[in-house]
């Protein structure tokens, strides 16, 4: 990846390259225009998506005319305003026919739209990969669109630039089959999980929903488009948890998810249950928060 190309010429043994400011690179036994060299300025997040945002609304853009508007606007280089465009289509957010320019991620968009449509505290920034507030709670999520039930994870699906690193620790790859309706969803804590990479994997049909942990401690989650409500009360829970399923207790006291049945029951009834069986059993008080928790709990208990 290009984080990994980077790194690997820093630590050349033999000191052949030279690092210049706005991210780019020389060899050391080259002369280079240096008036020019500090006229490249570094490309900020802010600048790649407002590029993002304008391609949006305006559909196959002429490749050389928004090198020139961008150029100025930003007071970059063109080639800098390439490198932009190049990332943003090797990230399958924009796309390159015919010397135009087009936003190509739309699905990605309206994908995780429908994934958080009941979280009213729910924003985002960014393109593919989505930068996702959920009240106090972050996470960074990419989603990759296939249309068969075999995938493979590439390690450029997990090469996310530093400035989407440093927005949040929780970090997602979200597979998706648009015929079959499928998701397998992987998500990790801070370093990315290498073992996941160049394995092959299958989305079942016979799978509707499942929650797995591998031995390095990414949390594997399955499941169809009828328990997509089951993905984000557990995400909400592991990033709440730091990515780890606690036991529950109240005042000391811990409470056994099976002691509880909310099968067919409203959330008022399961909560109007939770708060009854909690009193009798475990002489507990329970408020409603209280419930909630359980509730969010018993919902996500199956195979985890």
């Amino acid at each position: 990846t290009q984080r990994n190309i980077i790194t690997n010429l820093k630590a050349d043994p033999h000191n052949n390259f030279i690092f210049f400011e706005g991210g780019y690179i020389g060899l050391k036994n080259e002369r280079y225009n240096e008036s020019k060299i500090r006229n490249y300025k570094y490309i900020s997040a802010g600048q790649a998506t407002k590029l993002c945002n304008f391609m949006k609304n305006h559909i196959f853009y002429d490749k050389e005319s928004l090198l020139e508007k961008f150029s100025k606007e930003f007071d970059l280089e063109k080639i800098q305003i390439e490198q932009i465009i190049e990332n943003k289509i090797n990230e399958d957010v924009l796309k390159l026919k015919s010397k135009k320019v087009y936003y190509d991620s739309f699905e990605h968009d309206s994908l995780i739209h429908k994934l958080f449509k009941n979280e009213n505290s729910f924003k985002y920034l960014g393109f593919n990969p989505y930068r996702i507030s959920l009240k106090e709670y972050k996470v960074l999520i990419k989603v990759k669109i296939v249309n068969t039930n075999n995938f493979t994870i590439e390690e450029t699906d997990l090469d996310f630039d530093q400035w989407d690193r440093e927005f949040s620790e929780k970090q997602v790859i979200y597979f998706y089959n648009k015929v079959e309706k499928l998701s397998k969803v992987f998500i990790w804590n801070k370093v990315i999980p290498k073992e996941i990479i160049k394995t092959n994997y299958i989305l079942s049909t016979e799978d509707n929903y499942s929650i797995n942990r591998n031995e390095s401690g990414t949390v594997i989650i399955n499941f169809n488009e009828e328990n997509q409500y089951k993905f984000i009360s557990i995400l909400k829970i592991l990033l709440r948890s730091n990515l780890q399923i606690q036991k529950l207790a109240f005042d000391d006291k811990e409470v056994d998810l099976n002691s509880f049945d909310i099968k067919n029951k409203t959330k008022l009834e399961a909560y109007a249950h939770i708060i009854e069986k909690s009193s009798k059993i475990y002489d507990l008080e329970l408020t409603l928060t209280d419930a909630k928790r359980i509730f969010e709990r018993k919902l996500t208990q199956e195979n985890y």
